[in-house]
């Protein structure tokens, strides 16, 4: 019986932690490869290499250049692309991209 109840709590605790990830990796699941690339390529990164290099790669330029890492517009683009409200400034919508974006987890 405490071998059942301890083996169903493992359960749980294993569902609990598969949610929190996707949760977190929310931003990146939304953003499809060919998208990732586009950004890569305006932010004159190379587009080689796995899917998590490319979205470390792009996470470390936006962090690094803030604001300037891209124009309004591929701002208001990486908005929508990731299925948040785009905004009438740049600064607004790095904000926004910011805030949801999490560093990549491989």
């Amino acid at each position: 019986e405490a071998e059942k109840k301890r083996k169903e709590a493992e359960k749980k605790r294993k569902e609990a932690e598969k949610k929190k990830a996707a949760k977190e990796n929310q931003f990146w699941s939304k953003l499809r490869k060919a998208d990732l690339e586009y950004y890569l390529t305006v932010a004159m990164l190379p587009t080689k290499g796995t899917m998590f290099a490319q979205q470390t790669a792009l996470y470390a330029h936006i962090r690094k250049n803030k604001v300037s890492a891209f124009r309004a517009a591929d701002w208001n683009r990486l908005c929508l692309h990731v299925g948040l409200a785009a905004s009438l400034s740049a600064e607004n919508s790095f904000r926004r991209v910011l805030k949801a974006m999490k560093k990549p987890k491989p």
